[in-house]
């Protein structure tokens, strides 16, 4: 099965300086599918960024971390029929 990776809507991340950590993510949410929260992020290089995602590449970006996904994401997990639509291979 090929891997899936979540549509990229609202950060481009530069490959060369990915992410590593996760400062904050904040707790108030846009409500929508897929939900939409701030975040703030670290990459590689050390630069600490402010942005938007959505649900799935919130769940998508802690599981790339391999750190604990909060319950609030774990709805977007691939085998949720509704989040798939929202992931390409």
């Amino acid at each position: 099965m090929p891997r899936k990776y979540p549509i990229p809507q609202y950060i481009n991340v530069i490959e060369d300086d990915p992410i590593v950590d996760i400062e904050w993510i904040e707790n108030r949410c846009l409500e929508s599918f897929p939900c939409q929260h701030d975040i703030r992020y670290i990459t590689k290089s050390g630069t600490s960024h402010v942005g938007r995602m959505n649900g799935v590449e919130i769940y998508n970006l802690f599981q790339k971390l391999g750190k604990s996904c909060p319950v609030h994401f774990m709805e977007y997990a691939p085998i949720n029929p509704e989040a798939e639509k929202y992931w390409i291979s």
